[in-house]
């Protein structure tokens, strides 16, 4: 018995060479959420649909990036710590609220182009799918650190 290959039966173009935009209303019910054929792998490669993993490590970061921010108001007002990043400690010295907002954008804008393009591969091996995973251990970690120093400070 021959061994053929099936023949390609697709009628219209293929539909993925065009991006969906992820803010439509085709992002939360479209049909593409994960790869279909092993040639998607290796070529950049967009969904329709996030995971709910995806989703949810990206909430998580947003939540573990807000709680970072008011720790480290507090502790800069006991006299603990002060802020490391010199972008953001800038905006601090303006006040409170352009600190908040600026460091809101800056990681929900950089999350979100994250989310959409977590199947992308960076300089040809890593997905940024795992630097997604990798910043919310970075932020847990942040947290951990951030809430030791608060309690050391507060027991001296």
């Amino acid at each position: 018995m021959l061994d053929l290959p099936f023949p390609d039966r697709r009628k219209n173009n293929d539909r993925r060479s065009r991006a969906t935009n992820p803010f439509s209303f085709a992002s939360l019910f479209g049909a593409r959420s994960h790869f279909r054929r092993e040639e998607d792998r290796v070529r950049f490669y967009l969904v329709d649909r996030y995971s709910w993993r995806a989703v949810a490590a990206v909430f998580a970061i947003i939540l573990l990036s807000v709680l970072d921010a008011i720790l480290t108001i507090n502790l800069i007002q006991i006299g603990a710590a002060r802020e490391a990043n010199p972008v953001m400690d800038f905006f601090l010295h303006l006040g409170l609220a352009p600190f908040l907002m600026v460091k809101y954008a800056l990681t929900v804008g950089s999350v979100l182009v994250c989310l959409i393009l977590k199947n992308y591969r960076m300089g040809g091996r890593i997905r940024v799918k795992w630097v997604i995973m990798s910043v919310l251990l970075l932020y847990g970690a942040l947290i951990v650190y951030e809430l030791s120093l608060f309690y050391r400070f507060a027991a001296a």
